[in-house]
């Protein structure tokens, strides 16, 4: 069985902690459609439940949208749940990069000793179609006051958890390129929901552009369809997984060791399933990429691995 490091996943206690998301009524529209389902408490023991069928011998909790009053409140509650239960091993915590207390945010989080990296989902339209490249969105990836936040990462030595669909993937190149010494992890492949031949073209030449960036890395998960059953050919990965970009750039593919296999449980439970069943050569490519020498690969800086030795990623690929 292959061991795995999950470097994507959630857990919750509703009772313990506030997520609007998970509480509010009306629920808040999601992308992916009706999750009614996943408005339930969410624990350790839930994830080892689900996960049993699988080597999981290390995780990585993503933030949860908690409540945004209070980011460092999630941190800390997470930490007392890995104290108690044994995971996650490491976790992403959120800030929120254009406020006021942004710094100081960054910095608290960057002093919890499971933190590695920070999230905060930048704004921008729902739709392709809607999409102007001049854009200066409030609360974007070329908002300054988001910028003026961002800066503060580099400092910190945490990465950046990066969830934007792909047709701001160029922002997110300008953001690489104009802060090198920040790793930004790029969350749910760019979400390619869009699954027509256009569509998919679209997002494969976004994601080789941003493959030009040394200071970038890819999580594959999230590949759903809104409003249709997940079943493992619809997934994204069988079609471009590993696959070389039509760019002839020496660095302009995004192979095993920068990509990221990733749980999400709860709502992808089945997407470790998809990835048995994927091609061989993607399989080999996994197993490649998820050797123990990958595994304990420490990440610091993009151009300085070592700079944090104490700050060890929980990832494949790392």
């Amino acid at each position: 069985m292959l061991p795995i490091i999950d470097a994507h996943h959630h857990i919750w206690d509703l009772e313990a902690n506030r997520h609007p998301w998970l509480q509010e009524e009306p629920p808040i529209p999601c992308r992916y459609g009706d999750y009614h389902a996943l408005r339930r408490d969410y624990l350790p023991a839930d994830l080892r439940r689900d996960a049993a069928r699988q080597e999981v011998i290390a995780t990585v909790y993503m933030e949860a949208e908690h409540d945004p009053a209070d980011p460092l409140r999630e941190t800390r509650w997470v930490h007392e749940v890995a104290a108690r239960e044994g995971l996650p091993d490491a976790m992403a915590s959120a800030a929120f990069l254009d406020r006021a207390d942004a710094a100081e945010v960054i910095r608290a989080q960057a002093a919890m000793p499971l933190v590695r990296s920070l999230r905060h989902k930048p704004k921008g339209v729902a739709r392709a179609g809607d999409h102007d490249p001049a854009h200066r969105i409030p609360g974007s990836l070329r908002c300054p006051a988001w910028r003026a936040g961002y800066r503060h990462l580099a400092e910190s030595g945490l990465h950046f958890e990066l969830q934007t669909p792909w047709w701001y993937l160029p922002d997110a190149l300008e953001l690489a390129r104009d802060f090198p010494d920040t790793l930004i992890i790029l969350n749910h492949l760019g979400l390619p929901a869009d699954r027509s031949a256009a569509g998919l073209a679209a997002w494969r030449e976004a994601m080789a552009r941003l493959a030009e960036a040394p200071n970038l890395r890819v999580k594959l998960s999230g590949c759903c369809v809104p409003g249709r059953r997940w079943t493992p050919d619809r997934s994204c990965r069988r079609r471009w997984c590993w696959r070389r970009s039509a760019s002839s750039a020496p660095n302009a593919a995004w192979s095993p060791a920068i990509s990221q296999w990733t749980g999400c449980w709860p709502p992808m439970t089945r997407s470790w399933t998809g990835c048995g069943r994927s091609s061989p050569a993607c399989r080999r490519r996994r197993n490649a990429a998820s050797s123990p020498a990958r595994r304990r690969r420490p990440t610091g800086s993009p151009s300085d691995p070592g700079r944090h030795p104490s700050r060890r990623t929980a990832a494949v690929g790392g």
